[in-house]
């Protein structure tokens, strides 16, 4: 990633505007150490921007209120959405470095959901509960709990290999041959439809894994029945 992203800096003529990215993949890959800041040093040398995109990642949901916490790069910018709201309700919001409002006197905006005073009271207590109620760092236990017990799964049930991700954007990763499949979007989509029949609500996060990412108000009993559902997903045969 890193010489391709050198390749294309060195090659444009009218030079990289910004580089627009997921600090942590939302399908729970998580960079190796060093990535983002060698990225953020090549912004910098090139008059680059580094936008992060932590819609999926951000507000605590990987044990960090923003995920680029993990990754040892600061960006100019942040976009945040989906949690934003709770879930429920539609707002997102970027956040940017100061020194980027270069024309604070000119009315640029005044569209006609730009300003939606509900939304923006749902954002604000939906942080507040955040802050209030030690949510990030129930997400880093939940995390601990969740690889314990799939670590503890996996020693037990063959289709199960592990899992992947942060704090709880998780990913749990199967072994397509306990069930006499090859990996890739139908073994995939096999999963996730049994899930569906079982009560899960999930999403294929690659060719042998799905999605574990649950919300940072899970209760125990919530969690309990989802590693029940889990290990049925796990022991019958998706087809």
């Amino acid at each position: 990633m890193l010489a391709e992203m050198r390749e294309a800096f060195g090659a444009s003529e009218t030079g990289i505007a910004a580089v627009v990215a997921e600090p942590i993949r939302s399908n729970c890959h998580v960079p190796p150490d060093g990535l983002w800041a060698e990225v953020r040093d090549l912004c910098n040398r090139h008059g680059a921007l580094l936008i992060f995109d932590e819609i999926p990642s951000g507000l605590g949901k990987t044990g960090r209120f923003f995920a680029f916490e993990h990754v040892g790069a600061i960006p100019d910018a942040v976009v945040l959405g989906k949690a934003l709201g709770g879930g429920v309700l539609p707002i997102a919001a970027v956040i940017a470095d100061a020194r980027l409002d270069i024309a604070p006197e000119l009315d640029l905006g005044h569209y006609t959901h730009e300003k939606n005073p509900l939304t923006t009271r749902a954002a604000l207590t939906m942080i507040e509960i955040v802050e209030r109620d030690g949510l990030v760092g129930r997400a880093v236990e939940l995390e601990r709990r969740i690889r314990s017990r799939i670590a503890a799964l996996a020693s037990e049930v063959p289709a199960i290999l592990g899992v992947r991700g942060c704090g709880l954007l998780l990913a749990i990763e199967f072994d397509p041959a306990a069930f006499g499949m090859k990996p890739g979007p139908a073994f995939a989509g096999h999963l996730v439809s049994r899930c569906f029949e079982l009560g899960l609500s999930t999403t294929s996060k690659g060719p042998a894994s799905i999605g574990f990412s649950l919300p940072m108000t899970v209760t125990d009993a919530e969690l309990e029945l989802c590693f029940e559902r889990l290990e049925r997903v796990a022991a019958v045969p998706p087809c």
